[in-house]
Order: C-alpha cells, then sequence, then structure tokens
C-alpha cells in the first residue's frame, strides 16, 4: 500500500509518496496540469494507494481529475492538520510527507468533499451573490457622488430608463 501526500498550490504541486512502512518512496515537485500529476503517479497501482489533499483554493481541479482517474482521494481539513502537525519546519516538501504521513497512520483529519453537482451550483450561487454585491457597491458609490456634489433628484428608482439618461446628461 502507497500513501500519497500533495502541497497543493496554484503554480505547482509537492508530492510525496511513502509505502506503508513510512519510508519515502518518491518526492517532487511537479506542475499543476494532468500530464505532470500522471507522470508522478506512473510507478503507483491505482488500487494499492490513498492519496490525501488539503481543502485550498485550488484543490477542487485536483481532487476531480484524480477521483475520475479511478484514485481513491481523501480531502484532509488544514486547520485540524496544522494542529496536529505543529511545526517550526513549514516546507511544501515537509508538509507534503506530513500528509502522506497522516494518511498512513490513520490520524488525517478530513473534511466532506461536496460532489460535483452540487459544487458547482454552490459556485454559481456564489458568484451570483458577488456580482449582486458588486452591483450594490457600484449604485451605492453612484448616490455618493451625487451627495458630493449636492446634485439631488426626484426619482424613485436612479438607476431605471429615466434616472440612467438624467445621470448621462449630468457633467461631473
Amino acid at each position: 500500500m502507497h500513501y500519497i501526500g500533495f502541497d497543493i498550490h496554484k503554480m505547482y504541486i509537492y508530492g510525496c509518496i511513502l509505502n506503508a512502512e513510512g519510508d519515502v518512496v518518491s518526492e517532487g515537485k511537479f506542475d499543476t496540469e494532468p500530464k505532470a500529476l500522471d507522470k508522478f503517479l506512473s510507478d503507483v497501482d491505482k488500487e494499492e494507494c490513498l492519496i490525501a489533499i488539503e481543502s485550498c483554493i485550488c484543490w477542487q481541479y485536483i481532487y476531480d481529475y484524480l477521483s475520475e482517474d479511478g484514485y481513491d482521494v481523501i480531502l484532509a481539513d488544514p486547520m485540524r492538520v496544522s494542529l496536529i502537525a505543529t511545526s517550526r519546519k513549514k516546507t511544501d516538501k515537509h508538509d507534503a510527507r506530513i500528509l502522506a504521513d497522516l494518511l498512513r497512520t490513520n490520524l488525517l483529519p478530513r473534511c466532506y468533499a461536496s460532489p460535483r453537482d452540487i459544487r458547482d451550483q454552490r459556485q454559481i450561487t456564489r458568484h451570483r451573490l458577488s456580482l449582486t454585491n458588486l452591483r450594490s457597491q457600484v449604485k451605492n458609490k453612484i448616490h455618493a457622488v451625487l451627495l458630493r456634489n449636492g446634485i439631488k433628484h426626484e426619482f424613485s428608482d436612479l438607476f431605471g430608463k429615466s434616472g440612467i439618461e438624467y445621470l448621462y446628461s449630468l457633467d461631473l
């Protein structure tokens, strides 16, 4: 059995493969692209390994790619991992090895990975909320500019058709 820990970053991944005794079989840094990931895992049997990755900003792509390829991937809770594996030594190599070792010893704090379709729906909802908040901020800034310039208006909806025409007519 092999235990693999991936410390994932935007531009690269640091991976560490341990055997059942905890000895390092392989480790290294590679790009976050499928070919590089496949090359790093080329000597590992999918049926005979477990992979640990931390939940971070870019975990979903790696998780989905490996899961769809038949690997057993476990999502680790980064806050609880850092509590267990406190160390002054904070390197990618160390982090990947810690993930693999916690997985090997069955001490890896796990977190729930929602199915892809649920994550996609959540992302759409978050994105819509973000755009709505951005629209509100822009409208508030326009109201503030008008107030700072002493401009009053009689529109119930300044951002309706008539209100927009009025805004375009202003010389600010």
